[in-house]
């Protein structure tokens, strides 16, 4: 029997990563968007407070990923790192006042 060798996928060196032909690049690694229902179930909110606080500046805006015909958004997201910054700014904001 003689051993295969496939030459599909080259090999790469113990440290080598897809990120690491980049590396010049100054970018973060872009982040998880997160639709509607998870951040609602992140945040404890209901559809309405969420909305009326993105109104007031007080929650990250969406991020609009499709818009209807009309123009209007259709399908949005949230940045994840946006969410959890918000919910740790709750939590600092508890502990300051206690």
């Amino acid at each position: 029997m003689t051993k295969r060798t496939s030459t599909r996928h080259p090999r790469r060196s113990a440290g080598s990563t897809l990120h690491s032909q980049h590396s010049a690049i100054a970018e973060p690694i872009p982040t998880q968007l997160l639709r509607l229902p998870a951040v609602l179930a992140m945040t404890g909110l209901k559809t309405t407070k969420l909305y009326a606080l993105i109104a007031d500046d007080e929650f990250p805006k969406p991020v609009v990923l499709a818009r209807a015909r009309n123009g209007q958004p259709r399908t949005v997201a949230w940045p994840a790192h946006e969410v959890h910054h918000w919910i740790s700014s709750k939590i600092a904001e508890r502990d300051t006042q206690s």
